[in-house]
C-alpha cells in the first residue's frame, strides 16, 4: 500500500504524520490539493439519519461489561453528562482497547470525524479526565448490519488515522475521502483508569473546496454551560465559518447550569485551556443565576490561567440573554456586565443577547424553545453563531445568504440540533437567516468601540433600554 504524507488537523495544532492508504479508499481525486473540506450534515446523527446506530466495547453506565447499543453516541448531544463510559477497571475481563463504533446505515463517503470525549465532572466525582489519549480511526468495508454488538468486533476493520494527542476536548480529525458504512475508534491508551466517550461525528466531504483554499488554521475554543452546548452552538460557529471561507476548528468544554468559576478549576477546562495553541477563547458565564459578581469572580479565576497556556488567544465574552420571563428587565444588565468585563481584559464581545431580543421584537416572535425560560430554538442557536463570526472576523462584510447557502445551513442546523426540535424547518426562511446576519452584524460592530475602550469613556445602549452599570463586590 502506498505512503502519502498528510496533514492532520487537530483542535489544538497541526501535527505531520503519514498513514497508509488501502485500496478500497474512496479517495477524492476531484481537489488537485488532495484534502478538501468536510461537508455540514453530521452522518452519524441518529436524529436526521433514521438508521444510524452506535456500538461500545462496554458502558458502565448501562451496568454493561461486554458490546451493546448505545444510543447517546449518535444523538448529537454534547453535554457533559451524555457520556459512556468503557469497563476498563473490570478484574476478571477488562475492557483495555475500548472501541466506540457507529454503524451509517449505508455506505456512505466522508473525510473527517469529530471524537467528542466526556466524563470528568459527575456529581459524585467518578470517572475523572476519562478521555482517550492514542486511538485509531477505523473503516470497515462490511456493508451490512450488525447481527448483535458482539459481532460489531468480528469485522474487519482497517486504519484510516492514528491519533497520540487525545486531550478532554473535541478533536477534528480530517483525511482523503473514503467509503463505507462503519466507522469506529479503537482506543490503545487511555488517561488514568477509565475512558469515555460523549459522542462520534462522521462528515461528508465538500469537493468544491479544499483545506488548503482555506488559508491559516484558527483554532477556537468555547468554555460555558448549556448555551453553547445547546443545538452545539459551537459546532453551527464552525460549519458557518468554514462556509464562509475560514479555516476554524472549534472544540467546546461545556457543563450544564455551572458558571466560569466553577470552570476554573475544573478538570475538562482546564486539560483543554493547558493543551495550548488556541487563537479564541469564548467565555459564558451562567444564565439563570447570572451576578456581575459572579461574572468578575469567574473572569478573575479564569483567564490567567488561558493567558499562562495561551499567551497570544483572544479572549471573547460571549453575551447571552437572560431568561425569557425577565427578558424585558435583565437584557441590558447581561450587556452592560459582560462589556465592563471585555473593557477590563481587553476581550471582545459577541452580543448575542442584544441580537436575539432585537429579533424577538421585530418579529413579534419568541425564539425560545418550546416551554422553556432559556435556551433556543434552532435559528437562536444560528444566531449565537452568526454573533461569533462577525465578533471574530469583525472584517468581514455582512453576509447577504444565497439559496444555495440557504440549503448549507439548512442543513448545517438541522445536523446540530440536539436538544429540541422546536423550530426545526426542513429549510430555513431566506429571509429569516438574512435577518439574522444583519442584527449579529449589526450589534457586533455596534459594541465593539465600547468594548475596546478600557476608560469606560465610550457608552453603549442597549437594544433593550438604558442601563447604569455599577460595579459588584466581588
Amino acid at each position: 500500500m502506498k505512503k502519502i504524507p498528510f496533514m492532520l488537523l487537530a483542535f489544538g495544532s497541526a501535527i505531520l504524520f503519514s498513514f497508509s492508504l488501502s485500496a478500497c479508499a474512496d479517495n477524492d481525486s476531484s481537489s488537485s490539493s488532495g484534502v478538501t473540506i468536510s461537508g455540514f450534515s453530521d452522518l452519524a446523527n441518529a436524529k436526521n439519519y433514521a438508521d444510524v446506530k452506535g456500538y461500545a466495547s462496554s458502558n458502565l453506565r448501562q451496568s454493561k461489561t461486554t458490546p451493546v447499543s448505545v444510543g447517546n453516541l449518535t444523538d448529537g448531544d454534547t453535554s457533559v453528562q451524555s457520556y459512556i463510559i468503557a469497563n476498563t477497571t473490570d478484574s476478571s475481563a477488562p475492557d483495555k482497547n475500548p472501541w466506540f463504533a457507529v454503524d451509517l446505515g449505508a455506505v456512505k463517503s466522508f473525510n473527517k470525524v469529530k471524537v467528542t470525549p466526556g466524563a470528568g465532572q459527575d456529581a459524585d466525582g467518578k470517572y475523572p479526565d476519562a478521555y482517550p489519549v492514542k486511538y485509531k480511526v477505523q473503516f470497515s468495508k462490511n456493508t451490512q448490519p450488525a447481527a448483535s454488538p458482539a459481532a460489531v468486533a468480528d469485522f474487519e476493520w482497517e486504519t484510516i488515522v492514528e491519533v497520540t494527542d487525545g486531550t478532554l476536548s473535541a478533536k477534528s480529525i480530517s483525511f482523503e475521502r473514503h467509503a463505507g458504512r462503519w466507522i469506529r475508534i479503537l482506543v490503545d491508551e487511555y488517561n488514568g483508569d477509565y475512558c469515555a466517550l460523549l459522542e462520534l461525528s462522521v462528515f461528508a466531504p465538500d469537493t468544491s473546496k479544499s483545506l488548503e483554499s482555506l488559508g491559516k488554521e484558527i483554532n477556537v475554543l468555547f468554555i460555558g454551560n448549556s448555551l453553547t452546548y445547546y443545538n452545539n452552538m459551537w459546532n453551527l460557529f464552525e460549519g458557518l465559518s468554514i462556509l464562509k471561507g475560514k479555516n476554524v476548528h472549534a472544540t467546546a468544554v461545556t457543563y450544564g447550569g455551572k458558571s466560569l468559576e466553577f470552570h476554573s478549576t475544573s478538570h475538562n477546562a482546564e486539560t483543554a485551556i493547558n493543551a495550548g495553541n488556541f487563537d479564541y477563547v469564548v467565555l459564558q458565564d451562567i444564565c439563570g443565576s447570572f451576578e456581575d459578581a459572579k461574572l468578575s469572580r469567574g473572569s478573575a479565576a479564569i483567564i490567567p490561567k488561558i493567558k499562562e497556556a495561551n499567551p497570544d488567544a483572544k479572549l471573547v465574552y460571549y453575551a447571552t440573554w437572560p431568561k425569557n420571563s425577565v427578558k424585558e428587565t435583565r437584557t441590558a444588565e447581561f450587556t452592560a456586565c459582560y462589556l465592563n468585563k471585555a473593557q477590563k481584559y481587553g476581550a471582545l464581545i459577541a452580543p448575542a443577547g442584544e441580537a436575539f431580543y432585537d429579533l424577538s421584537k421585530t418579529n413579534s416572535k419568541s425564539y425560545y424553545d418550546s416551554g422553556d425560560d432559556t435556551h433556543p430554538q434552532p435559528v437562536g442557536s444560528f444566531l449565537s453563531a452568526c454573533t461569533m463570526f462577525y465578533t471574530i472576523f469583525a472584517d468581514e462584510a455582512q453576509v447577504s445568504f444565497s439559496d444555495t447557502d440557504v440549503t448549507k445551513l439548512s442543513a448545517l442546523i438541522n445536523s446540530f440540533i440536539s436538544n429540541s426540535n422546536s423550530g426545526k424547518a426542513a429549510a430555513y426562511d431566506k429571509a429569516l437567516l438574512n435577518q439574522i446576519s444583519e442584527l449579529s452584524y449589526k450589534y457586533s460592530h455596534k459594541i465593539a468601540p465600547a468594548a475596546a475602550d478600557s476608560t469606560g469613556a465610550t457608552k453603549y445602549t442597549s437594544v433593550a433600554g438604558e442601563y447604569t452599570y455599577v460595579p459588584s463586590e466581588e
